[in-house]
């Protein structure tokens, strides 16, 4: 049975800032689509120093799904070291099999010496360009023992436990069109196809359009659209990809069809979207 989850932030915001403040760590909740939900921030300088350059956002970006993917096969907490050579640790919300969502914070060092540290950091971090300014905030990171460390961790899992106890996060029955757009979200990347996903969903075709047309006033082929220009549109603000691989992330393997779609729903070509864009004046031209 398809599931979806609701939160409720305002009693999560006050267990998330809790733990926060007691450890100076940061700490954010997020679903099973690795969306981030909500977040409470003691961030570091050096996380701030890493994530000002567009590599640095997607490289982070990266680690934390790849942690988020971690937890839902281990379906337990785990540490590690992040892109950056910092710890941090992710536990799943679960109960019964079922997983709501993950805990993921961190952002520190053990208690080895900070130089130890720093030779692993500066090595994974060689793309970065002010190693001085990188090295200065990193000495800056907060240190914890492994009984702290074990410990952290063992609130963290505690808290998952109270989040499902307190039913601060709960599921319920996924409409038919919660269906088909968590069905798109999932896949628009790939070479989906209407008969494909009615087979998946199994609904008819006629079932599958009549529901978009009536909830979104969209076809599914829209629907679809809307999603990898979308996708795409925060590829070109936020990385450097070539438009070329951004098409081919969002499942459009012809660049020259990707450019025209793009061009077609916000009047404007990729390239000239990511220029304005950067530049902090994008204004948008047209609804999509």
């Amino acid at each position: 049975m398809l599931m979806n989850v609701q939160f409720q932030k305002d009693k999560l915001k006050k267990i998330l800032q809790s733990f926060s403040i007691v450890t100076k760590l940061t700490i954010g909740i997020f679903d099973t689509s690795c969306k981030e939900i909500l977040l409470c921030k003691h961030q570091p300088i050096f996380c701030d120093v890493i994530r000002n350059s567009p590599q640095g956002t997607e490289m982070c970006l990266n680690c934390d799904i790849l942690s988020l993917k971690t937890a839902h096969i281990l379906k337990d907490s785990h540490q590690y070291r992040c892109h950056a050579g910092l710890i941090d640790a992710c536990s799943p919300i679960i109960e019964n099999e079922q997983i709501y969502g993950y805990l993921l914070y961190g952002q520190f060092l053990d208690d080895s010496s900070y130089e130890e540290q720093w030779q692993r950091t500066k090595q994974l971090c060689h793309w970065h360009t002010d190693k001085g300014l990188l090295k200065k905030h990193f000495f800056e990171l907060q240190r914890l023992s492994s009984d702290e460390i074990k410990a952290s961790i063992e609130i963290v899992k505690a808290c998952t436990s109270y989040i499902i106890l307190q039913e601060v996060v709960k599921s319920y029955k996924k409409t038919d069109a919660e269906k088909i757009i968590g069905y798109i979200n999932e896949n628009f990347n790939k070479d989906i196809k209407l008969d494909f996903i009615s087979s998946k969903l199994n609904m008819s075709k006629t079932k599958l359009y009549n529901i978009t047309k009536n909830e979104f006033n969209k076809t599914p082929g829209e629907l679809i659209i809307k999603k990898r220009i979308d996708v795409a549109k925060s590829y070109l603000t936020k990385t450097d990809l070539c438009i070329c691989e951004i098409s081919s992330l969002v499942g459009i393997s012809d660049y020259n069809y990707f450019s025209r779609i793009f061009k077609k729903k916000e009047s404007i070509s990729p390239s000239r979207f990511r220029d304005i864009s950067r530049s902090g004046t994008f204004q948008k031209l047209t609804d999509v």
